[in-house]
């Protein structure tokens, strides 16, 4: 040993000995400790999942939906407009739709009397229709979080890590 005092870093190892069982249980429970704390982390990612969707075609649109009239895309056109998405895709607008008196024509009528050009297009008026075929509900349908509500998504995720980072003080400060 050298002039210095207290241990080198080779005797203190020794001096405190292999692991033992109680270093090995004590590893193995802040192991399992961590798993709650990714699901917490990455939960998000499974709660905010934002399914197919569609604006909820008028009551008149539902009186027909046995037939083969109701599956008319020209009907569907007439109630939902196209728009291109971010990979330049025309597809059907999945917040918008034709703001129209559906009620005065009869729906087999639709698409002669509905042109798409000069129509005012407007948010959905009746709600959203989901596609659950490929997951369940989620809290982005629950509390319909999409369209022009589609910042609550990193709003709520932004809360839950700043009220996570804030609660982090308190329980640092029984370590003191």
């Amino acid at each position: 040993m050298d002039d210095k005092a207290g241990l080198d870093i080779d005797e203190a190892l020794d001096a405190a000995g292999s692991w033992g069982r109680y270093q090995k249980i004590m590893a193995m429970l802040s192991l399992l400790s961590a798993i709650p704390n990714c699901y917490a982390a990455l939960h998000f990612v499974f709660s905010h999942y934002d399914p197919p969707r569609h604006c909820t075609y008028p009551p008149e649109y539902y009186k027909f939906t046995n037939t083969s009239i109701a599956q008319d895309q020209d009907i569907v056109s007439s109630i939902i407009p196209f728009e291109v998405d971010q990979r330049n895709q025309v597809i059907r607008s999945p917040c918008k739709m034709y703001k129209r008196n559906y009620s005065h024509y009869p729906m087999e009528t639709w698409s002669d009397h509905f042109k798409v050009n000069g129509s005012e297009v407007t948010n959905c008026m009746y709600g959203m229709t989901y596609d659950f075929s490929e997951a369940q509900e989620t809290a982005t349908t629950e509390f319909s979080m999409v369209c022009g509500d589609d910042w609550k998504k990193p709003f709520a995720t932004s809360l839950y890590h700043f009220g996570a980072m804030v609660g982090t003080f308190p329980t640092s400060m029984a370590d003191w």
